[in-house]
């Protein structure tokens, strides 16, 4: 009884945390309705508009933060299930530490859209507006170079979990779903990875990379209602 419970505990997380990856980008200040704006907008463009809109900011922020933390959490609940002492649990493990280092990362980036809108916003009568500028568009900058390491991070991650579903599941919907997902994972890597090099594509590449995280979530949204549901495959023990 005592490890269906976590089981199921886990999967809600899961839910959550998934559910937050699919409704963030509609939320989120410079995503798809909220100023809408190319990843490779300026850095004066994107302090612009998270300060314009501080409250989505603020709430964006928050809650993608603990989403990225449930996501994680219920992601170990399915590195449990893939067997001990096999390929498939070894790249499980990686999988999750890769999205631990990525989550981490991404979430220090959703603080620091706090500082930003707040600098712009509250910086003091005293400061002269070009200064507060300054210092929200250097937070910006740093915050920009976490944020494309942790992708890398967060896609890999979930590149190795989906390869390891592949190898657990004999069959079936969530073995298809795995191979979907591990060539998403690829292809949006390698979309970073053109956006990071060359400049003048960087705008439909980093987009694209960014968006491939809403498919990811929302696989991640049904692996949760698998374990909730006491998927055979998605328990400890089970088998796929």
């Amino acid at each position: 009884m005592g490890a269906k419970t976590a089981t199921r505990f886990t999967g809600m997380a899961l839910v959550l945390g998934g559910l937050v990856g699919v409704v963030l980008p509609f939320i989120r200040p410079g995503g798809l309705v909220v100023d809408p704006l190319e990843r490779a907008s300026t850095l004066l463009e994107r302090v612009r508009v998270l300060a314009q809109n501080a409250t989505f900011t603020h709430t964006s922020s928050l809650l993608g933060s603990l989403g990225l933390f449930l996501l994680i959490f219920g992601l170990i609940g399915v590195r449990r299930a893939l067997g001990e002492g096999t390929v498939k649990r070894v790249l499980g493990t990686l999988g999750v530490f890769l999205l631990a280092f990525g989550g981490i990362g991404l979430a220090f980036g959703y603080g620091m859209n706090h500082i930003i809108a707040h600098t712009i916003n509250h910086g003091g009568d005293a400061t002269d507006p070009r200064t507060l500028f300054t210092i929200a568009v250097t937070i910006q900058a740093v915050k920009a170079g976490i944020t494309i390491i942790s992708g890398y991070g967060y896609l890999l991650g979930f590149a190795c979990i989906a390869a390891g579903l592949f190898l657990h599941f004999s069959s079936g919907l969530h073995r298809r779903l795995a191979v979907l997902m591990l060539v998403l994972s690829a292809a949006a890597l390698v979309s970073l990875l053109i956006g990071d090099h060359f400049h003048d594509l960087a705008g439909t590449f980093y987009t694209l990379a960014d968006y491939a995280t809403m498919p990811l979530s929302l696989w991640a949204l049904i692996l949760g209602v698998g374990m909730t549901r006491e998927h055979t495959g998605l328990t400890p023990g089970g088998e796929g």
